[in-house]
């Protein structure tokens, strides 16, 4: 029985402004995160699905996304972290400022919720021999930032290099070769990213195809039905998926900042309503072949005995 974890990376606008190279809104400028979780929460309930979120937890001084994230763990579901501050170039910091975007993330989550988190999401999913270190020193129990998958690789240097032709320098950063070709299954890694070792956590890879390992992500599986079949249906039918989508994915074009990001993120190109009915039609055919859903700590534990 496979089994399958849909996560949310909750990346304000911001991040994408930084992306894509534009001049960023002013601090305390309307957010769309906290309406993206709770559109995440109601559709937990309707599909009965365990969900795992992964917070910047600058953003927790928002009362609204940290009442948001108090009612998913009400429900539930689990809160992890995507990094203190988001910063892109989180891979090439020194081991202080590592401890502090890692360990200081997450202290912050167990301040706020009581809760200490089990797992990390790279900004970017850019990762480094460092960052292991770090995630090491901060207790982690897993790490689901690898994207195992050269054609996302390619795909991103294109964006970089058509913002750089428009006088726009984007904030991401390039992956390391290891990444691209480490393993797509759940395992233990070793010194650098995308070696298999016996680092004291467990690597959750983002779900690839089994042939060209084009990336299966919200980005891609949300562009219209067709695609997002044909994506699922390309992965190994043995192998556990960890389905990874963006706070933007729930967000309509216009809300919250997300203006500016229209005409550069695929993901606002389709209306709301339409993303969430093949999000759900997706879900249902993972369901009818027999999939079960679980949340990416559950993931990681029943997956440690084997790793």
């Amino acid at each position: 029985m496979r089994r399958v974890a849909l996560s949310f990376d909750l990346d304000g606008e911001r991040h994408y402004q930084r992306i894509h190279g534009l001049k960023q809104l002013p601090t305390g400028a309307v957010s769309f995160l906290s309406l993206a979780i709770e559109r995440a929460l109601w559709l937990g309930r309707k599909l009965e699905l365990p969900l795992t979120f992964f917070v910047v937890t600058e953003d927790l001084a928002q009362p609204e996304v940290r009442q948001a994230l108090e009612r998913a763990l009400s429900a539930g579901h689990s809160v992890e972290s995507h990094s203190r501050s988001h910063p892109y170039d989180l891979s090439r910091l020194g081991p202080a400022q590592l401890d502090d975007e890692v360990s200081g993330s997450f202290d912050d989550l167990e301040r706020s919720f009581g809760v200490r988190p089990r797992g990390f999401r790279a900004p970017g999913y850019t990762l480094s021999a460092a960052l292991f270190d770090a995630l090491e020193r901060a207790g982690a129990a897993f790490d689901a930032s690898l994207l195992p998958s050269p054609p996302y690789a390619l795909a991103k240097l294109g964006v970089q290099g058509l913002h750089a032709l428009r006088g726009r320098r984007s904030a991401s950063l390039a992956f390391a070769g290891s990444q691209l070709w480490g393993p797509s299954t759940v395992h233990r890694p070793g010194p650098a990213p995308g070696s298999r070792g016996k680092r004291p956590f467990l690597e959750i890879p983002m779900a690839v195809t089994t042939f060209g390992r084009f990336p299966v992500i919200g980005t891609s599986l949300l562009q219209s039905e067709r695609l997002g079949r044909t994506l699922l249906a390309a992965c190994d039918p043995q192998q556990a998926l960890s389905l990874e989508f963006h706070a933007l994915d729930l967000v309509e074009a216009g809300e919250g900042g997300s203006s500016s990001l229209r005409r550069l993120e695929p993901a606002l190109r389709l209306p709301l309503a339409k993303r969430l009915a093949l999000l759900e039609t997706l879900i249902g055919e993972l369901r009818s072949q027999g999939s079960t859903f679980t949340r990416l700590v559950d993931f990681a534990r029943s997956a440690e005995t084997g790793c």
